[in-house]
């Protein structure tokens, strides 16, 4: 599975609706992810508005938010089938014109043709944003994941149940922006360097957040040899040490040197918003007089 996947768990928190003073129905509190499962009856409501493209409030397409709710829930299911309805329902969704739809979809896909296909129907939803945040005119924009301020349908505002249907705005907008930023993020690590950044300039030696001291070797210590072994370590994106270079040795105290490093932790590094492997030396110090101390 793709390491971005990572990045779409964030996405699957169900959103919170508007306070309102009925309960939604069934079917409404599963669009609104109040409820992760749903019975048969509420469950082909759903799949009929998914397949039909049935309008909701305002005369906003509930449809693709009907097949994403339906994404969800099979995506939460551990099974082969379930991962595939998951994407069937997420791709409808996403070609329809859901952005978070085709985002989801496109974390789920390993084929590099299938992902691309994913992500050029992500690129088309986040295109259309743009014209997003006004009431919806015919043949105007179709992302229901971005409802138009206040949910007002022409001069007049929509009921409490149409509020409680489409649920919260702001939170509607945090998640497209998650969806489409993901290319911008994309974009920025395709212009990184392939390897690992080295530190230096801007780049600053990420900070250690586990340190092993190295274990005096006994035969070194018999032979009374001290001195200071300088290394070259690269740290990959999850701050573990990935690679390691002798580059001034000290042969009875550099696998001792190498083994202690190797254990060290540190902060991830961040660069233009995305997590990058680097590169920096290190020195690891012996002195005699130190172990006498212990």
């Amino acid at each position: 599975m793709r390491t971005r996947l990572l990045l779409g768990l964030l996405l699957l928190t169900p959103r919170p609706a508007l306070a309102a003073s009925a309960a939604p129905s069934p079917r409404d509190a599963f669009l609104l992810g109040q409820e992760t499962s749903a019975d048969a009856k509420t469950l082909a409501e759903v799949e009929h508005a998914c397949e039909t493209g049935a309008a909701g409030p305002c005369g906003l397409p509930i449809g693709p938010l009907a097949c994403r709710r339906l994404g969800e829930m099979y995506h939460d299911r551990d099974s082969t089938a379930s991962s595939e309805k998951a994407k069937a329902f997420f791709r409808r969704a996403a070609t329809a014109g859901d952005a978070v739809a085709a985002y989801r979809l496109s974390l789920m896909l390993d084929e590099p043709k299938d992902a691309a296909a994913a992500d050029a129907l992500l690129r088309q939803a986040c295109d259309e944003k743009k014209n997003l945040g006004g009431s919806p005119a015919p043949g105007g924009p179709r992302l229901f994941a971005w409802p138009p301020s206040g949910l007002e349908c022409g001069t007049a505002p929509a009921s409490a149940r149409a509020v409680r249907v489409i649920g919260d705005p702001e939170h509607y907008r945090a998640e497209v922006d998650e969806a489409c930023g993901f290319l911008a993020r994309q974009a920025d690590e395709a212009a990184l360097p392939g390897g690992p950044v080295r530190v230096g300039g801007d780049v600053k030696e990420p900070r250690k957040i586990r340190h092993v001291d190295p274990v005096y070797p006994p035969e070194a210590e018999e032979a009374r040899v001290e001195g200071t072994v300088i290394l070259e370590i690269t740290v990959d994106r999850a701050g573990l040490v990935a690679d390691i270079k002798v580059l001034r040795s000290i042969p009875p105290l550099d696998a001792a040197a190498t083994h202690a490093v190797g254990e060290w932790v540190f902060e991830p590094t961040v660069l233009k918003g995305s997590l990058v492997p680097v590169v920096f030396t290190t020195a690891v110090t012996f002195r005699l007089a130190e172990t006498k101390k212990r």
